[in-house]
């Protein structure tokens, strides 16, 4: 069973908020979304080091993004 569900189907058996449980997938979702726009903008992979620049990917930090989810 995907992560996603099985992270879902423990909540209804905790008797948790689904709506947290929603959060923290749209979390990650959101999180892979904006690594994967980063690497296709610059055309190379995190801790690649292309030859042909030295421009290098220099990791990133925290941010808040508030939404009707949390």
């Amino acid at each position: 069973m995907p992560e996603q569900h099985t992270e879902i189907a423990i909540a209804f058996a905790r008797d948790q908020v689904i709506k947290e449980s929603f959060r923290k997938q749209m979390e990650k979702a959101t999180n892979l979304l904006l690594q994967d726009e980063l690497t296709a903008f610059l055309g190379y992979e995190a801790f690649h080091r292309p030859g042909s620049t030295t421009n290098y990917r220099n990791g990133f930090y925290k941010r808040q993004l508030w939404t009707r989810f949390g």
